[in-house]
């Protein structure tokens, strides 16, 4: 059998070269970091469902003790409907659960495009990737640094940095980040107390912009 292509037809097009994606000895430093940037932004979407559902699971936790104190206290026991509810809201919780369980896989994303072997883009492109926590396990009273790669911004550039819980969009401080040309970095000291122990913070430049993974700070008995 001739494994020759067929011929084609009068006027038609070949096809087009489907690209390959560079084996990773091939990739540029900029071209890591973009995937490592996917892979941070899926754990994150990951994190954030998982602090909303155990945010639900917490309110259920305090309600069936709210319930379990006045069964055992002298009081009016709970109220029939209380319980129904309650009994609905575990339930939307093991179906939320078990509809992530059971998502499929995203489709596959479409092969990268070479890049040249610098890390040098053109002079209108710039990118902020791989923000981070410094330490990742602070206390409230500590100070952290706030970074993030950069790469086509000028040293000496000030960046907007935004702290923010993860379950408000009200900035919980703006700070000011100055760029050496390579990383921008901010210090801040957290607050003895915060709204919500979930923490995220920003670089913003442009139309570029790192968002940090979710900083869980631990919970102080008042």
């Amino acid at each position: 059998m001739s494994n020759a292509n067929p011929p084609l037809a009068p006027g038609a097009q070949p096809p087009a070269p489907t690209p390959q994606t560079p084996p990773p000895e091939r990739m540029t430093p900029l071209q890591v970091l973009a995937e490592l940037e996917l892979m941070r932004k899926k754990s994150e979407l990951l994190e954030r469902r998982v602090a909303a559902w155990e945010a639900g699971l917490n309110e259920v936790r305090k309600a069936v003790q709210r319930l379990e104190a006045q069964v055992a206290g002298p009081g009016p026991a709970p109220n029939m409907e209380e319980v129904a509810e309650l009994r609905h809201r575990v339930g939307r919780l093991e179906k939320r659960r078990e509809v992530e369980a059971s998502a499929p896989p995203p489709p596959p994303r479409a092969p990268m495009r070479p890049l040249s072997g610098r890390m040098a883009v053109d002079e209108d492109t710039v990118a902020v990737v791989w923000a981070r926590w410094n330490p990742i396990d602070p206390a409230p009273g500590d100070t952290v640094k706030l970074t993030a790669r950069t790469d086509g911004i000028e040293a000496g550039t000030v960046l907007p940095v935004v702290v923010r819980s993860l379950v408000s969009e009200e900035p919980l401080v703006e700070l000011q980040g100055r760029c050496d040309g390579e990383t921008v970095q901010a210090e801040w000291k957290i607050p003895d107390q915060v709204p919500y122990p979930e923490l995220v913070f920003e670089v913003r430049h442009g139309g570029a912009m790192a968002r940090s993974p979710v900083l869980v700070l631990p919970i102080r008995a008042r």
